[in-house]
């Protein structure tokens, strides 16, 4: 009922050892290729890479004067402390067990 004859699957098993054979065929041809190597070093001796760019160069602003009196030095400065951080004390909530049956309790211990 669910086996298929056995002249159904071979035209299928022969089309998977064919796939497979190209498969092993091109593998063969493409990691045994001298010519392609070849071709390969051909094409890196045409490339050539640029050298690099020189760094741009920084350009300092001159330093200008301002009109402004000079006068005391500022008053040294306060040194500031971070202020405590007290996080919020969290509210449990206990659960309370179920309320037991008076009259089933009894009943089970036998009295």
């Amino acid at each position: 009922m669910y086996a298929q004859p056995s002249r159904e699957r071979i035209a299928p098993a022969l089309a998977a050892a064919a796939v497979s054979a190209a498969l092993g065929w091109a593998l063969f041809v493409g990691l045994a290729g001298a010519p392609l190597a070849q071709r390969v070093e051909e094409g890196l001796a045409v490339f050539r890479v640029a050298p690099p760019a020189p760094p741009p160069v920084k350009v300092v602003p001159k330093r200008t004067h301002t009109s402004r009196p000079s006068g005391r030095a500022a008053p040294p400065s306060i040194r500031s402390q971070a202020t405590q951080v007290a996080a919020p004390k969290p509210i449990v909530v206990v659960p309370l067990p179920p309320p037991a049956d008076r009259g089933r309790a009894q009943a089970v211990r036998g009295q």
